[in-house]
């Protein structure tokens, strides 16, 4: 069996690609997305939208596999299907484009590079009945426009497969709220009207502050005003399954992990404009421990900043107990795997492991490793001028990276500060570039300066 709802009278219709799955002919929904590397701090107004362009996703629940037949308007010369390890055969005949899914995941259908792309969502069957049976908010088929959520402890929101929801979501003080179901929730509504992301006044999709035991189950997130999925000094966190797309505003990252502890992010599309999974410590948070947070199989497309990052924002006494995990970087932005410390932790105990990252000839060559120590923007990025940080035991795993043909070995960096903050303790085991095994840190194209101690390749 598998599941597509229909999408909702007044929606919007993708008529880029005609769709056939299993011999059922189905649309796609559209999300506005960037079209260029072209961002900066917020300026007081917003990106102009001949910066960005139209691109077509769609949703579906299954337990079978899904054959697809693909029909675009337009005339292509080359189609890959992202992940590029998930193996995905293609045929083509007269612009037509066969073929079949079998695993739940997400994945993309690239047309000559990034601006002719189909988002897939494949989900797992769930008729959310727990949720659905106890929610304090019940969005069902259709759209529904609701401006901003205020959550309060207990509460449940259930957004429907087959809703679109424009509005955002928000928690202050709260404990124990789910938020679940295969909708959208849409901020495109909501306009920005201040330069940081932290505040309350511009919200983005999803924020709370100094909450706990909170679940973000299945949602697709579209078009978010600010950081898509915020959540500053909570507690036991779970996201699941969510889809974010359509980020093209000024800094719009994807899922903002502050001045948190313990933390789960799993099986998760995200396409951000900037930084993609991001740890923070932000200033005004006591200086509390970023740790026990884990990001594992999931698929991401960074379009400008840091794909897997720590930072730039560090203002904790502690960043530690850190892993990025099982995860697919099909477009890495400016950074793949980054620890960027801008301010006074003592980053340490970051694992980045089992990563597989796609590098194509359409794009700027991103940064694969980089790691760095600097002396942040005073009151932006950090509290204290004179407090600068500290990197070590950093450990990358079994990172798999696809070269496009024509690319060389991308750069990378390591980097201290200063004699007494140093980036030191790196291990490096099993990098290989197309299927070669990295032998000689000679091979890695590494920039190093002389506040950089131990690094170890294996």
């Amino acid at each position: 069996m598998f599941i597509i709802e229909k999408i909702p009278e007044n929606e919007a219709k993708s008529e880029t690609f005609k769709i056939n799955i299993n011999g059922q002919l189905s649309e796609g929904y559209t999300a506005r997305v960037s079209a260029i590397k072209e961002n900066q701090f917020w300026p007081g107004y917003q990106r102009p939208l001949d910066q960005t362009e139209i691109s077509t996703f769609i949703s579906i629940s299954t337990d079978e596999a899904l054959n697809f037949e693909l029909n675009p308007n337009f005339v292509f010369n080359e189609v890959v299907i992202r992940p590029l390890g998930k193996k995905i055969s293609v045929d083509v005949f007269d612009n037509t484009v066969t073929f079949c899914i079998k695993d739940i995941g997400h994945y993309t259908v690239e047309f000559d590079g990034i601006h002719n792309t189909l988002h897939i969502f494949v989900n797992p069957i769930n008729d959310f009945s727990d949720v659905k049976n106890n929610a304090t908010y019940y969005f069902g088929k259709g759209i529904h426009n609701v401006g901003k959520i205020k959550v309060k402890s207990n509460d449940v929101v259930y957004i429907e497969d087959g809703a679109v929801v424009y509005g955002c979501i928000y928690g202050e003080n709260v404990d124990n709220v789910r938020i679940c179901g295969y909708g959208i929730l849409d901020d495109s509504m909501e306009e920005r009207v201040n330069g940081e992301c932290y505040t309350d006044d511009t919200n983005g999709c999803i924020k709370f502050y100094n909450s706990s035991n909170l679940v973000l189950d299945g949602l697709i997130l579209r078009d978010s005003a600010v950081w898509n999925v915020n959540y500053f000094g909570c507690n036991n966190v779970i996201i699941n399954n969510i889809k974010i797309i359509g980020s093209w505003r000024y800094n719009t990252d994807g899922i903002d992990i502050c001045s948190s502890q313990n933390v789960q992010i799993k099986n998760s599309f995200i396409r951000s404009f900037d930084d993609s999974i991001v740890i923070k410590g932000i200033p005004g948070y006591g200086l509390v421990n970023c740790c026990d947070i884990i990001a594992e199989n999931c698929v991401v497309w960074c379009d400008w900043g840091g794909s897997l990052e720590i930072g730039a924002e560090t203002t904790a006494e502690e960043m530690y107990n850190i892993t990025f995990k099982d995860c697919d970087i099909i477009h890495g932005g400016f950074r793949c795997l980054s620890v960027n410390n801008c301010c006074r932790a003592k980053v340490h105990n970051v694992y980045f492991q089992d990563i597989n990252i796609d590098y194509n000839r359409y794009e700027e060559i991103p940064l694969l490793i980089s790691i760095c120590i600097r002396n942040g923007y005073y009151g932006f990025y950090m509290d204290d001028p004179d407090k600068i940080g500290e990197n070590f035991d950093i450990f990358f795993e079994n990172i798999m990276v696809n070269l496009d043909s024509g690319i060389g070995i991308p750069p990378s960096e390591i980097l201290g500060f200063n004699s007494e903050h140093e980036s030191h303790d790196i291990v490096i085991k099993n990098l290989y570039f197309n299927n070669e095994k990295v032998d000689s840190i000679d091979e890695i194209s590494l920039k190093t300066n002389e506040f950089v101690k131990n690094i170890t390749l294996l």
